[in-house]
């Protein structure tokens, strides 16, 4: 992903978080009520050992046959990087973010699945699941 690439999806995430935390308001200023919501994203490393990436082919192997058969409502991938902890410190790679809205009682139970999968399939030391309580609204027809 280019720098420019990575500069607008920080200012995507950034507008996002800002229509949430200002309580999901029109352009035109009106309050609306939030619909509650969970939020759940998956932070998927896209390195295997030290020398072998995951392909895009096999992402999308593993998207269509994993990811879509347990999140037939909708989901959104995004390109990232990250970086952990490490034996000689930070370690820097790429990754995919799953993020998913629902109101699904076994959301978490079920991006833990996913990530379990995943860990597996591709020889992954952990793979971080994160859901919390979100207001969301979807906006139609401005």
């Amino acid at each position: 992903m280019s720098h420019s690439k990575n500069q607008y999806l920080l200012l995507l995430i950034f507008l996002a978080l800002a229509l949430v935390l200002t309580g999901c308001m029109h352009s035109q200023g009106q309050v609306n009520q939030c619909t509650y919501t969970q939020r759940g994203i998956v932070y998927f490393g896209m390195s295997i050992g030290s020398s072998d990436e995951v392909t895009e082919a096999q992402w999308e192997a593993f998207l269509r046959s994993n990811i879509s058969k347990e999140m037939e409502q909708g989901f959104t991938v995004i390109d990232s990087k990250g970086a952990w902890k490490g034996d000689e410190g930070l370690e820097f790679e790429s990754s995919k973010m799953l993020v998913v809205l629902s109101n699904q009682a076994s959301l978490k139970n079920a991006l833990a699945k996913i990530a379990d999968q995943y860990r597996i399939l591709f020889d992954q030391n952990s793979v971080l699941v994160e859901v919390q309580k979100t207001c969301a609204d979807l906006l139609n027809g401005i």
